[in-house]
Formats: structure tokens, sequence, C-alpha cells
């Protein structure tokens, strides 16, 4: 399992939404106990199907890790909602830059399959500056957040692709899986987990759990003195966040427990502390347990009751990877196939191999990239081992550079 680039969507809203209505889904029937739909997984994010105001199917990312649900500008010509009654905010998160204007929707009504929500709050951001879609190769036209678990027990298969929307006063917990607390704070959820950071130095972390970030495990460096980066380590871009840029720097833990599973050489990352300045700090928090780890498992949420039920799925055991080339890759034209360089790491492979943001890759090694989506290139990435040739275009000319992993 390779960890090509984290998104990171964790937020939070600088101006009150205390005085909104509290966002409710139900089922369309009242004989309805449960409802499965089959998701799209991209990058370790969950995409589900929804109907924004009786719209054609649009993708929203599932996101413990968001407090409300959003809405992006950028996929849309004629924007599903209301303009007329909007009330601006200021919205802050991940990422180098300062917060940015965003605003409230109010009376939205969203279909998940047989689930609805009415009377919806949403927050609209016009200035798409994350753009979901470049970075996954898949229309991205929101985020589903937090509300949506506190209306049902949320039960997510990984393996299977499917999320399971359990009405409350049916559900039975599972004795065969792990019963794990949790705990609700500022409307998000929060876990203890034991952490090795090295063989001989421990501690007991507070993570929020977060399904919008795709890495496995993030930790704060001045959360705690026993937080460091071990080496070796790889200095990087980590992704973008709400707001910008997120850079830091990745190294392997030597373990994390959770209940009776033992994961061993965690891929982590350790974001600069600059570039998390305007995340919801809890004071006890040291970091984030991502979708990289929870997609392990079978996964059932029951926030309300704040329980976290866990089952290991056929991945548990597979080794945390992570693409050193140090491109930082979109997709691009009207079917998100034109593979973009839009960053490239300093001191990276594909820096000394001499690739330039801009770059449009049409090759890698001997075979031809052209109409193949992102997900297909970086999978052929990860497959071409130690030593390969990418080609690309550049100002209307073909060039073929040599990359050597180090």
């Amino acid at each position: 399992m390779k960890w090509r680039l984290i998104i990171l969507i964790n937020w939070l809203l600088v101006s009150s939404l205390s005085a909104q209505p509290h966002n409710n889904f139900i089922f369309e029937s009242d004989s309805i106990r449960q409802h499965t739909i089959p998701f799209k997984e991209i990058n370790n994010l969950i995409l589900l199907p929804v109907s924004l105001n009786l719209s054609d199917t649009l993708y929203f990312i599932l996101d413990t890790g968001a407090e409300n649900i959003i809405l992006f500008s950028s996929e849309f010509e004629d924007i599903p909602i209301d303009t007329t009654n909007l009330r601006k905010v200021k919205v802050g998160g991940i990422g180098e830059g300062d917060a940015i204007e965003a605003y409230v929707s109010p009376g939205n009504h969203i279909s998940v399959g047989d689930v609805e929500g009415n009377n919806l709050n949403l927050i609209y951001i016009k200035d798409d500056l994350l753009k979901f879609s470049d970075l996954l190769g898949h229309p991205v036209h929101g985020i589903l957040g937090i509300s949506i678990f506190k209306s049902f027990i949320v039960e997510i298969n990984y393996f299977t692709k499917k999320v399971t929307f359990i009405r409350q006063d049916v559900f039975k917990p599972k004795r065969r899986y792990s019963h794990i607390d949790l705990e609700m704070r500022g409307n998000k959820p929060y876990i203890e987990l034991h952490l090795e950071m090295h063989p001989r130095i421990n501690l007991v972390s507070y993570l929020l759990v977060d399904l919008g970030e795709s890495k496995p495990l993030s930790l704060y460096l001045d959360s705690h003195e026993s937080i460091f980066i071990p080496e070796p380590s790889y200095y990087t871009n980590l992704g973008k966040g709400l707001t910008g840029l997120v850079n830091g720097r990745v190294a392997r833990i030597s373990g994390l427990t959770i209940d009776r599973y033992e994961l061993k050489n965690i891929l982590t990352a350790f974001p600069d502390v600059e570039d998390i300045k305007h995340t919801a700090h809890i004071e006890e928090r040291n970091g984030s347990l991502g979708a990289g780890i929870i997609k392990r498992f079978v996964s059932i949420f029951d926030i309300n009751n704040e329980t976290l039920y866990l089952k290991r799925n056929g991945i548990l055991r597979q080794p945390f990877m992570y693409d050193k080339t140090g491109l930082i890759l979109v997709s691009e034209g009207e079917n998100f196939d034109q593979i973009i360089v839009t960053g490239v790491i300093k001191g990276s492979a594909g820096d000394k191999a001499g690739l330039k943001v801009n770059d449009r890759i049409i090759g890698i090694g001997d075979e031809s990239i052209e109409g193949e989506k992102l997900g297909s290139v970086l999978n052929i990435i990860e497959e071409s081992g130690r030593k390969f040739v990418i080609t690309v275009v550049r100002n209307e000319e073909q060039k073929r550079m040599k990359l050597r992993m180090f």
C-alpha cells in the first residue's frame, strides 16, 4: 500500500455556526433498518455518490475530521444551491496560508441512496484552492462531515468498498470486534493509542480519528516531549490543506497498538509547526490517525456512544510504502487523463533527474501512459522499481529523464 500524496482536509470554522440548525440525516422510509452504498476509494479517501438539491450524481469525501458539509465550486458551471441567501464566514485549516472566505448556505437537501438530509447547512467555498478533482483524478464536489456519523451507526469496509448506514435502535455491538473508546471533543472523535517511537521510547498519544487524511499517521512535534523524528527521514511537501501547501518530514516510527492489534514500521508525517497553526488545537492532541490505518480494518463508528468497533481485514499486515520520486502530480483535461507535474521536491529523485513544474508525463519506461488516469499512472510508477525513465513534454518537445531512487 503506497502513500503517494497526503490529502489534508482537517479544518476549522473561524466564525461560529452555533446559531444554525443541527444537520440530521434520516432514512427515506421508517421501514429501512440499514442501507449499504458502494463507494470509490482513491488514495485512501472514500468518495460517496450523493445528490444535492436533486442534482445529478456528485461525489463527496466522507470525513470524520470535518465538522460541516462542504461544497467546492470548481466542478460546477451552475452551482446547485441558492446563492441569494449566503452568509460570509472565514475558514482556516492545515496549510501555510491564512484563513479564506467561505459562505454558509442554509436549507439544502442531500440524498445518499436511501439516506436523506433536509434543511441542511453547508459551507460553500468559492475559491477552491484544493482542487481535489485534479489531485485525485476524479470529480470531487464536496465533503460530507461528522453529522452523518451522528445520525447513524456507520460501518466502513474498504475491502468490499461499501459503507453501511445502520439505524441506531437496531444496531447490536459486534462480539468479534475490538471495542475501542472514542472521545468526542469539538464535534470530532479522538482516540488514545500507544505509540512506540523507538524500541525504548513509548507514549500514550491522543489522536484525531480523521478519514479525511489519506496518510496513516501524523504527529505534532511540539505536542509531547517523547515525539521526535526518527532517522532516516525525508523532507517533502506533504500535500495541500485548506489554506495552502503543507511541508514536513516523513519517517517511520517503530509501532502502534490498537487494542489487540500491533502495527509495525508505520510511515508517519511530521508537519512543520508553522503549517498547522490554523488547525483547531485540542491541548492534549498529538496528531491524527488517518485513513491509511483505518482502511486496514472493517470499522464501525458509533459516534453517539463514543465507540469504534474494529476487525482486521486482509491488508492489515501489508507494509506502509511511500513514493520517493519527489514529484507532485495532478490530472488535468476534460477526462482527467493528462498527468502534469505541479511540484518537484528539492533534492529528490525527480529533481536530480531534471523534471520541472508543468512537465506533462506521457511515458514511463517503454510504456505510453497517454490517456491513463492518475491512479493507474501512480501504480505504474510504483511497479517500475528503483530505476526507470520518464518521458515528458516540455515546451512542445519530448524529453526522456532517468530517475534513480535513493
